[in-house]
């Protein structure tokens, strides 16, 4: 069995173009084939990792203007509905599993020694760097801003496009100026790696990307360890740090959230989306259901 940590595809390296503080990136079609804007007219197309697990010490503010799947921040499952907007903290791992999609994604260091760190009149922003640690979900009103602001900013020179990006993170900040933050809504619980859990992250990965593939099969626990050829103790003491959840909580939470995209789309009954979904045991799918959401499958379904 391999239990020793090895070398991290999931941690991505993100370097912001020469002479910039940020990196601006724009796609459409595939997350995982976006392109760098380095100041209008200049592109460089580039190898995403926006549909692998991943994490990177850098914030991300990532727009979707189209698309729709599944996106997991930290340990939220949820849909993916554009237009939508999240900001994430450093480190926090995410993904989307979307199909063809477009968007705009800002990506840059906070703190000591980063270009951003180093303004003065950025640091009234840290308390919104502080939340973004737990994902953030903008509301439609602040997410339209964005998406404006970043379709503005990739057809400008670096310039003009700095000072489009610090009006947009002073209009961010506008919406944590009341103690309700209006315009936005926690993703997860911030996710704290233990020194060392890092050298792991790409067999949480390899399971992540076992268990989205999968999940329509009755999938064991002992599935997931023979594909990612690790021990139990070692799988059970890390997937939780990385994800929030245990392996059980987190397909359960992955074949909700799948059958309530269906549900939505309104061509499977309440049975077929159950089972298309993975669950085996319809009792047992209702009850989970109405403790993810306060109410049956049924009454979900009657709401639309």
């Amino acid at each position: 069995m391999k239990n020793k940590p090895k070398t991290s595809p999931s941690f991505e390296q993100v370097t912001s173009p020469l002479g910039l503080s940020f990196r601006l990136l724009s796609w459409d079609g595939s997350v995982a084939k976006p392109q760098i804007h380095h100041g209008q007219p200049a592109l460089e197309r580039t190898g995403g990792m926006g549909h692998r697990w991943h994490y990177h010490p850098e914030i991300e503010l990532a727009h979707f203007s189209k698309g729709e799947g599944i996106r997991l921040v930290g340990d939220s499952i949820r849909q993916v509905n554009a237009p939508e907007t999240v900001m994430l903290g450093s480190l926090l791992p995410h993904q989307w599993q979307v199909g063809e999609s477009a968007g705009f994604a800002l990506q840059f260091r906070v703190g000591p020694g980063s270009a951003f760190g180093e303004i003065p009149e950025l640091r009234d922003l840290d308390r919104l760097w502080g939340l973004a640690a737990e994902g953030l979900l903008f509301d439609e009103e602040l997410s339209e801003r964005v998406g404006g602001a970043l379709e503005k900013a990739v057809a400008q020179a670096p310039i003009s496009r700095l000072g489009t990006i610090f009006e947009l993170l002073g209009d961010i900040a506008q919406a944590f100026s009341s103690e309700k933050s209006a315009g936005v809504s926690s993703l997860s619980r911030p996710i704290r790696l233990k020194s060392g859990a890092a050298g792991y992250s790409e067999i949480i990965s390899e399971a992540i990307e076992f268990i989205s593939s999968r999940f329509r099969d009755p999938i064991t626990l002992q599935d997931v360890l023979k594909h990612t050829s690790t021990s139990r103790a070692t799988f059970s003491r890390h997937f939780p740090q990385f994800t929030g959840q245990s392996f059980t909580t987190f397909l359960q939470q992955y074949r909700l959230e799948y059958c309530r995209r269906l549900l939505i789309a309104g061509n499977h009954s309440i049975t077929e989306a159950a089972f298309e979904s993975g669950f085996q045991n319809l009792s047992h799918f209702n009850r989970l259901f109405r403790e993810r959401w306060g109410q049956t499958p049924r009454e979900f379904r009657l709401s639309l």
